[in-house]
């Protein structure tokens, strides 16, 4: 699968680190510390007062010591597919740089955590889940860190430009309106990927689309992949699927719109792409489809 990387040059300034919360243990610790106070008062034990002396220093040290870790760690670039849909999970990457240590990684796409989890020095390779559909330009990479002595986090954001990631709508199979119209050329006109009507002519190799029932498997053989043959189409067809705005659902009418598309590809047709009464668009190919259900206004 083809991945798009955002370079170091395309980064934002990133913020500076900032506490965001404390350990779960931090108040306990606290408890402990004034504990001992109490103690020490009423014993007078030198022992005691240095010890607790000794908490106070450890807990400055804790304090900062997350701010050490985040401060030098950058977010050099998210690697993510191009294309993915929404709900289903797919791969990605946060490059890092200048740290030593496992830090948390997060990545957020608004006020939504997509992806998150821990790093080593170098890189956070996770899973992320996009919520809604649009086409994306940038993403926030949030990193977080307790350090060694594990007291506060400190956070610290940079956001990451990714060139255009499309978040398409989940398929629906029902409920699109197509516009078909049939275009008569006689059979001198080559098939697309798909088009598995008309005579054979010749062989090519496979593309996406096309039939199993065509694969020619002796040619297979001798080239090493996939060969099919080659068809002319008797007819033309036409499909203008017009995509319904104003509906109770808009993401469902956008699915049932991608999944009209991609069917008419499959099919061979010459596909168009219209909002209602809007001026139909050409699509030329699948990720053309994605691209389209992912922006229509409805």
């Amino acid at each position: 699968m083809r991945r798009q990387r955002a370079g170091a040059d395309r980064l934002r300034s990133p913020a500076v680190p900032r506490p965001v919360g404390v350990s779960a243990g931090a108040a306990g610790l606290v408890m402990a510390w004034f504990g001992g106070v109490a103690i020490a008062q009423l014993t007078g034990a030198t022992p005691v007062v240095i010890v607790l002396a000794g908490g106070v220093i450890l807990f400055v040290a804790a304090l900062i010591a997350g701010s050490a870790v985040v401060r030098p760690v950058r977010a050099e670039s998210v690697v993510l597919p191009p294309v993915s849909t929404v709900g289903d999970p797919f791969d990605v990457a946060v490059e890092l740089s200048g740290g030593r240590r496992p830090v948390w990684v997060e990545v957020r796409c608004g006020a939504a955590v997509v992806a998150s989890g821990w790093s080593d020095p170098q890189r956070m390779v996770g899973t992320a889940t996009m919520a809604a559909r649009g086409v994306l330009g940038e993403l926030e990479v949030r990193i977080r860190s307790a350090g060694p002595l594990g007291l506060v986090w400190w956070s610290r954001r940079t956001t990451v430009e990714i060139g255009e990631h499309v978040v398409a709508p989940r398929p629906r199979r029902a409920g699109a309106h197509v516009e078909r119209v049939t275009r008569i050329e006689g059979g001198d006109r080559p098939g697309p990927p798909g088009a598995v009507a008309g005579e054979i002519d010749g062989i090519r190799p496979w593309q996406e689309g096309d039939s199993e029932r065509y694969v020619h498997w002796a040619s297979s053989i001798r080239h090493g992949e996939l060969v099919v043959h080659d068809r002319r189409r008797d007819t033309d067809e036409r499909w203008v699927v017009r995509a319904r705005s104003g509906t109770p659902d808009p993401e469902h009418e956008a699915g049932a719109a991608r999944a009209a598309l991609d069917a008419g590809l499959r099919a061979g047709a010459d596909v168009w792409a219209a909002v209602g009464d809007g001026e139909p668009v050409p699509v030329r190919d699948r990720a053309a489809a994605a691209r389209w259900s992912a922006l229509a206004e409805l």
